[in-house]
């Protein structure tokens, strides 16, 4: 049986290079047998290398120049005025420019991590949403990947996404464990975000490709119990009959900013208040209360969007579950669409509109 491998020099690496780049030559030399898996995870710039560092025949670590010979071979040589190591020939290949591809990495991370949505486009030194773990339909934490890099400006804080958001369970993915700083870590836990390191929890198998270290209950204990601490602390602020689906719930949108609740019979007015969609002061109804308005005058279906609203979708689910005390999905995917399994429409502010026109 092949064993799962570690990639510690790998993390290290990416979060030292400016800008995540080497050349190819670099790149196998330090990495060793790190590079097969590393190489799945780079892109070739349209640069190439006009030195390389000697690794093996000085103690210093000088600068071989890389000339191009006469009949197009290519050589490294030592770059000090008294030669003290050997030249060395190369592939062309060995010049080229490799940098981290961080989309191929958020694509690696996405499956390994079996989450649910679609990334953003991730950057260096910023912090980007991967994608939802889910521990049960409707019931998870998002997932954020974090590269940072030593030639950004200290001015710019890549965690911004992350730390600035209320606080809730979430997982920051960084490369490795001195990728933060105490300060860094402490103002994640604040918001309750965890970060872990992917020199710690990531392995690559050559038949399965990048996997995760423990079972997924064992590694995300911390989060998981995070999420049913919360839950325990709030109860539903809508009281529904025991066994209650959300096929047994209907929503109207009968007036600006209320909808008509009817569940198994029995109606009540629900304001965004009762999906704790409200924010600051004057108590403004949150985006997620927009989303649930779109989706009564579509009359329950609406296509996924890009991943910006695809977030905004999750978190509408999570106002759900925790306002009606259900835990399953309450929107199916069809043709594109997110697709309400609970009937909702706008026919009460339509008929609202219509007897206003009547009596104008």
């Amino acid at each position: 049986m092949i064993a799962a491998m570690r990639m510690t020099t790998f993390w290290n690496a990416i979060e030292d290079l400016n800008g995540a780049a080497w050349s190819q030559r670099e790149w196998t030399e330090i990495l060793g047998d790190e590079w097969a898996p590393a190489a799945t995870l780079l892109r070739p710039t349209d640069k190439k290398a006009e030195d390389l560092v000697c690794r093996r025949g000085c103690l210093d670590g000088c600068m071989r120049r890389v000339v191009p010979l006469i009949d197009g071979r290519l050589r490294a040589e030592c770059g000090n005025p008294s030669p003290i190591c050997d030249s060395v020939f190369l592939d062309e290949a060995e010049v080229n420019i490799l940098a981290l591809d961080p989309q191929k990495l958020a694509k690696a991370l996405h499956n390994a991590l079996s989450l649910i949505g679609e990334a953003e486009k991730p950057r260096l030194a910023r912090a980007a949403f991967l994608g939802r773990y889910e521990i049960s339909p409707g019931r998870g934490f998002p997932v954020f990947l974090y590269l940072p890099q030593p030639m950004f400006s200290p001015l710019i804080d890549g965690l911004d996404s992350v730390a600035d958001s209320p606080p809730s369970p979430r997982l920051v993915l960084v490369p490795s464990r001195r990728s933060l700083t105490l300060a860094e870590v402490q103002r994640l836990k604040a918001q309750q975000a965890t970060s872990m390191a992917l020199e710690d929890i990531l392995l690559w198998q050559a038949r399965k490709g990048f996997q995760i270290s423990a079972e997924p209950s064992i590694l995300f204990a911390g989060l998981i119990d995070g999420i049913i601490g919360l839950e325990k602390i709030r109860k539903p602020s809508i009281t529904v009959p025991t066994g209650t689906t959300w096929e047994d719930i209907e929503l109207d949108l009968s007036n600006a900013q209320q909808f008509t609740a009817t569940i198994l019979g029995r109606t009540r007015i629900i304001v965004p208040h009762d999906l704790d969609m409200v924010k600051g002061p004057l108590n403004k109804p949150t985006l997620q209360w927009t989303l649930l308005e779109q989706f009564a005058h579509a009359r329950g279906r609406l296509a996924i969007g890009a991943s910006s609203a695809q977030r905004q979708k999750q978190k509408l689910v999570e106002k759900l579950n925790a306002a009606f005390g259900l835990h399953d999905e309450p929107f199916d995917i069809e043709g594109g669409c997110y697709v309400s399994r609970f009937k909702i429409s706008a026919d009460g502010l339509a008929a609202a509109a219509k007897r206003k026109r009547r009596t104008s």
